[in-house]
């Protein structure tokens, strides 16, 4: 192999996709960290939430539970609230919010706020799911896409809870 050729390869592999490899790492701990139990791997976890946030500008919160494959591939402006439950190999693109529907007016509901996703799901660029609503596996969601219903197995969703069966 050239010496370009390795300059190209680490620069596309190493340089760009570490960032993200990670970034995702540190979430990731972070959420096991706090889901250890004590006082001390809260706190811990806490503050790398608090320093991941101003290094990556997203905010995953560590209460998330969070399974294996999850991929990332911009962290760009991504928000997932602290009751959220994530399944396994999951995307997420730029912009996706996984929010609560409560108004600050109204007293904080006690409890699961925030959605729970099942397996092997496809978020799209800057989709909101809003609410305690559970989206099932193996479902798309388009970009741009809100989502304030719960949603079946093995669909696509795009606009306003607009449902397409695969």
């Amino acid at each position: 192999m050239h010496i370009k050729s390795k300059l190209l390869d680490f620069w596309d592999n190493k340089m760009f996709d570490g960032v993200n490899r990670k970034a995702l790492k540190r979430y990731v701990k972070a959420s096991r960290l706090y889901h250890k139990g004590g006082l001390l791997y809260k706190f811990v976890a806490l503050t790398m939430n608090k320093q991941n946030m101003k290094r990556y500008g997203c905010t995953i919160y560590p209460s998330v539970k969070i399974g294996d494959g999850l991929y990332i591939p911009h962290f760009v402006g991504i928000v997932i609230g602290s009751t959220s439950e994530i399944g396994k190999n999951c995307t997420f693109f730029p912009g996706v919010v996984f929010g609560a529907a409560y108004s600050p007016q109204r007293e904080n509901p006690i409890g699961r706020r925030h959605p729970k996703c099942g397996d092997n799901c496809i978020f799209g660029a800057n989709s909101s799911i809003i609410g305690n609503i559970t989206i099932g596996s193996n479902v798309t969601v388009g970009a741009g896409a809100v989502i304030t219903k719960d949603i079946p197995d093995n669909v696509t969703v795009v606009g306003h809870n607009r449902v397409i069966k695969k």
